[in-house]
């Protein structure tokens, strides 16, 4: 078996792999939104020059693209000293993460070769590969696993909610007695205000004035006085543009918005992507001047019962793990955080400062 490993950087690295990362996305054992080609596509538009930063790792067998690893680079300081870090691109909204390799078609060692051949051909380069946001069942996470590899630390890090689709019946009976009276009273509000109406906008023509509705009521409030509003972040703010069409089509997933309207205008919106039989709730924004009635959590709850009453949807993703989101007792997802180190000097060096820290402030060591 022959392996090589070649680096492709930014915009025109990634849209050169087009072909190649969709086919090895499309055997991937766990997908999700932040696998997609596409997803990065609008996210390296997004950036800019800032997307030079992102390079993607390919390793190949017998000249077979078999898995690709996308890496940030950063400079680390501590106690004066620069160390060369390759990392999850943090510059991208990836609440989790995971490589694009099909573990079940290649040896268990895979990751011990990329290893060896990143230390050889990019030797100096890099003093620690932090991988964050890793699932359980991603694939990397089962290389990495897999290794016999001792300069590695892992750590508990996010969490995020998922609910596994039912009929809406269920979905009802689950919920606790006084959050059925909460959704019931606000229904009750919402119903004396005007008339009541729910909108999901799917096709090209409407999406854009619909994510224009959902910045406006993402940044109204609190997000505006605090300038933290996607509308008030202009990389941000390209990327939602971005992100609504640069999905050619419904076989490698889709963007949707849902609204709650009063009397015709919106008092509530939600970004949605939809992949693999799952949809993801990727923001969720709403007119503050309506809180009284709840209009988030009763937009939230329709979008729930709606998916899950459609045909062939498994999951709803929550995409975080906000306290709110608990009302639907969704399975509680963890994920990893784990650091690589060089076998350099730097690298132990690194290694050893970074035990130290996180012995000091506790941060937990996962299982």
């Amino acid at each position: 078996m022959t392996y090589k490993l070649n680096k492709l950087d930014g915009l025109a690295g990634l849209q050169e792999l087009e072909v190649t990362w969709i086919e090895l996305a499309s055997r991937l054992k766990s997908k999700g939104f932040t696998d997609s080609y596409y997803y990065y596509l609008a996210a390296l538009r997004a950036l800019g020059e800032a997307g030079n930063n992102i390079s993607f790792f390919v390793l190949s067998l017998d000249g077979r693209p078999v898995q690709i690893v996308p890496l940030e680079a950063y400079t680390r300081r501590i106690f004066g000293f620069s160390f060369r870090v390759l990392r999850t691109p943090s510059s991208i909204y990836l609440p989790y993460w995971d490589a694009i390799v099909d573990v079940s078609a290649v040896p268990h060692d895979l990751f011990d070769e990329f290893l060896n051949l990143l230390n050889k051909e990019y030797a100096g380069k890099w003093h620690c590969l932090e991988f964050n946001g890793l699932l359980k069942d991603a694939g990397l996470f089962e290389l990495i696993t897999a290794t016999q590899k001792t300069n590695i630390l892992t750590y508990a890090t996010l969490k995020y909610n998922v609910l596994r689709c039912r009929p809406v019946t269920e979905i009802r009976k689950a919920l606790s007695k006084k959050v059925r009276a909460n959704i019931r009273q606000a229904t009750n509000r919402v119903k004396k205000l005007g008339d009541v109406e729910f909108v999901s906008h799917t096709d090209a023509e409407s999406l854009p004035v619909a994510l224009k509705t959902f910045l406006d009521l993402e940044s109204s409030g609190w997000k505006s006085k605090e300038n933290s509003s996607v509308k008030q972040n202009s990389q941000i703010h390209k990327f939602y543009n971005l992100l609504i069409g640069t999905y050619p089509d419904d076989q490698e997933g889709w963007c949707e918005i849902d609204e709650l309207r009063v009397d015709g205008k919106p008092i509530a919106s939600i970004v949605c992507l939809i992949m693999r039989k799952t949809m993801y709730a990727v923001k969720i924004g709403y007119d503050e001047d309506f809180s009284k009635v709840s209009p988030g959590i009763l937009l939230f709850n329709w979008s729930i019962e709606r998916y899950c009453g459609l045909e062939g949807f498994t999951h709803i993703n929550f995409v975080s793990d906000t306290r709110w989101a608990s009302s639907w007792k969704p399975a509680i997802v963890r994920t990893k955080s784990i650091e690589i180190y060089s076998p350099s000097l730097w690298g132990k060096l690194l290694r050893g400062v970074r035990w130290c820290k996180r012995s000091v402030t506790k941060k937990p060591i996962a299982d």
